[in-house]
C-alpha cells in the first residue's frame, strides 16, 4: 500500500515529467521551424504532384515524401478544420482537391490571399488519402 507522502510524490514526479515533456515539445517546434529556414525545398506544382501520384503513388511518395517541398497553385478556397487550423485547398480540375494543411501560426499570413490567387505552400509532411496527395504542416514561404 502507497502512503500519502508517496502519493504525493508521484503526483510532484508526474507534473514535473509533464513540464518537461512541455518544453522539450517546445523546443521541437522551435527546431521545426529552424529546418523551414534551413532547408530547401524540392519545387513542384500541384499539377505535377496529381500527374505523379497518377502515375504511381509509391514513386510520388518516393519523390516528394520525406522532405520539405514547396507546392505551387491556384488557390480553391481556404477554410478551417474542426480544430480551427487553416486548410488551403488548390484547384485540380477534379472532384477532389489538393489540401495543404496549417497550425494557427503558420496559417495566419492566410488571411491576406483569396480564391483564384496562385499561392507557394513550404510543407514538411506529404500523406497520400484515396489517391490524392495531401500536405500537412505547411507554412507560408
Amino acid at each position: 500500500m502507497i502512503s500519502k507522502g508517496q502519493q504525493w510524490l508521484l503526483v510532484l514526479g508526474g507534473i514535473v515529467l509533464f513540464s518537461v515533456g512541455g518544453i522539450a515539445l517546445g523546443n521541437l517546434t522551435e527546431e521545426k521551424d529552424d529546418e523551414f529556414l534551413d532547408t530547401q525545398p524540392l519545387h513542384v506544382s500541384v499539377t505535377e504532384l496529381i500527374d505523379a501520384f497518377d502515375n504511381n503513388e509509391v514513386k510520388a511518395m518516393q519523390i516528394y515524401g520525406n522532405r520539405f517541398i514547396a507546392v505551387t497553385g491556384t488557390i480553391e478556397g481556404i477554410d478551417l478544420d474542426s480544430n480551427d487550423d487553416p486548410v488551403v485547398h488548390f484547384e485540380t480540375g477534379q472532384f477532389f482537391s489538393v489540401k495543404a494543411q496549417f497550425d494557427k501560426k503558420r496559417g495566419a499570413g492566410l488571411g491576406e490571399f483569396d480564391t483564384g490567387d496562385n499561392l507557394t505552400v513550404i510543407c514538411a509532411d506529404l500523406t497520400e488519402a484515396m489517391g490524392w496527395p495531401r500536405l500537412d504542416d505547411c507554412h507560408l514561404p
